[in-house]
C-alpha cells in the first residue's frame, strides 16, 4: 500500500484539486432553511392541505390474483408430475423382473467367456470412471 502512495504523491503531488469555501458548512443550515421557507406559501391559514387523489392501478389489484393462479398451477403441476413419477417407479422393477426371469444363467455365463473379463478387469474398467 505504501509503494502505491508513494507513486501517486511522485506522480500527481499532494495539490488538492478541489477546494470549499471559507465557512460553507457553518453557513450551509442556515441558507437550507432559508430556500426552503422561500417555497412556503406566505399564508398558511387559507391555504388547505391539497391530499392527491391516487388512483390504484388496476394491475396491481389483481397481482395477488395472478400470485395465486401461478402458485396454484406450480403445485398442481409438481404434484401431477409426482404422482406420474411414482407410477413409472413403481413399474420399473416388474419389467426388470421380467427380464431377469428370461435370461438364464448358462447366456449370462457365455456373455461373460465372450467378453473374457475377470473381476480385476472389471476393477480396473470401473476405477476408470
Amino acid at each position: 500500500m505504501d509503494s502505491e502512495e508513494k507513486y501517486l504523491v511522485e506522480r500527481f503531488g499532494r495539490k488538492q484539486p478541489f477546494k470549499v469555501p471559507e465557512g460553507y458548512f457553518e453557513q450551509f443550515n442556515a441558507q437550507l432553511m432559508a430556500q426552503l421557507m422561500a417555497q412556503l406559501p406566505a399564508n398558511e391559514s387559507n391555504s388547505k392541505a391539497k391530499f392527491a387523489n391516487f388512483k390504484v392501478a388496476r394491475y396491481s389489484l389483481l397481482r395477488p390474483i395472478a400470485a395465486a393462479a401461478v402458485g396454484l398451477t406450480l403445485f398442481v403441476s409438481g404434484l401431477t408430475l409426482y404422482l406420474h413419477r411414482s407410477d413409472v417407479a413403481t413399474t420399473e422393477p416388474k419389467s426388470m423382473a421380467r427380464i431377469e426371469s428370461s435370461v438364464n444363467n448358462g447366456d449370462f455365463d457365455e456373455v461373460a467367456d465372450y467378453t473374457m473379463m475377470d473381476n480385476e478387469d472389471f476393477y480396473a474398467y470401473v476405477a476408470g470412471y
